[in-house]
C-alpha cells in the first residue's frame, strides 16, 4: 500500500469519525439530564401554513423552571398544532397547560428517566461507524 493511499484513507476515516462524533454530540444535547432544555424539543415538527416546520421556527422557546419549557408561538392560532406536534414527538411524556398565548410543557422527571437511558443507548449505537459489509 502506498503512502498516498494511506494518507487519503486516513483523511476519509477522520472525516467520517468527526461527523459521527458531532452527530451524537448534537443528539445527546436533547437527552434530559437534571433540567429541561429547549434542545429536548429540537426534533418536534409542527403542521403550520400547509407544511411541517420545526417548532423553533414558529415559536419562542424558553425554560423558566427546571422541569418546564414554555413555547410561545409567533401566531397564536398555532397553539393546538404545537401541542399536537410535541405529543407526537418522542417527548410525549409531557403534560400541557394551555394558556391563551403560550403552551407550558411540564417535563415529568421520573417518566423520562427510563426513556433518557434507552435513548442514550440508541444515540450511541447510531453514532458508531461500521465498516462496509458489517
Amino acid at each position: 500500500m502506498e503512502f498516498g493511499d494511506l494518507k487519503g484513507m486516513f483523511g476519509e476515516v477522520k472525516t467520517r469519525m468527526d461527523g459521527a462524533i458531532e452527530r451524537v454530540r448534537r443528539e445527546m444535547a436533547g437527552v434530559r439530564t437534571g433540567r429541561a432544555a429547549v434542545s429536548l424539543l429540537d426534533g418536534v415538527q409542527v403542521e403550520a401554513y400547509g407544511s411541517r416546520v420545526p417548532l423553533n421556527q414558529v415559536a419562542t422557546l424558553s425554560v423558566p423552571e427546571p422541569a418546564m419549557i414554555v413555547a410561545q408561538p409567533f401566531d397564536p392560532a398555532l397553539l393546538k398544532a404545537i401541542e399536537k406536534g410535541i405529543t407526537a414527538s418522542d417527548q410525549a411524556a409531557a403534560s400541557f397547560d394551555q394558556d391563551q398565548s403560550f403552551v407550558l410543557v411540564e417535563i415529568a422527571g421520573e417518566q423520562l428517566t427510563f426513556r433518557a437511558i434507552s435513548r442514550t443507548g440508541q444515540l450511541i449505537d447510531s453514532g458508531a461507524i461500521r465498516q462496509p459489509g458489517t
